[in-house]
């Protein structure tokens, strides 16, 4: 029987919030049961890097990719501008995967951030 992996993990694909902020509209109370995603009970609390370590310590991830989690659309550096204020000194949300939109005035705006 082959060996389970037991190395660094680097989890490329995952998702933090503040549900407190009010800017995941999908996670709202009135979103209702959008695009199949079932009950989204559960998901209407914070998800932070703690949690997120709590979940994964039973795997040695050394760091991970924040993909963008469905933030107001209203303010599209926003959700960017979130991560870079959470503590990173243990790899959670090391890089990030955010939302551009394309067809939005503001999409050279976040060039011009970077």
């Amino acid at each position: 029987m082959p060996k389970s992996y037991s190395g660094p993990i680097i989890d490329a694909h995952h998702h933090l919030w503040d549900f407190g902020l009010g800017r995941h509209p999908w996670l709202a109370t009135t979103a209702g049961e959008r695009g199949g995603l079932g009950e989204l009970g559960p998901l209407r609390r914070n998800y932070l890097p703690e949690d997120y370590l709590r979940d994964a310590s039973r795997h040695n991830v050394v760091a991970t990719v924040h993909v963008e989690a469905g933030w107001a659309g209203d303010d599209c550096v926003g959700e960017t501008r979130w991560l870079e204020t959470l503590d990173k000194s243990r790899g959670v949300a090391a890089r990030y995967v955010v939302h551009v939109p394309l067809a939005n005035r503001q999409a050279p705006a976040l060039v011009e951030a970077q």
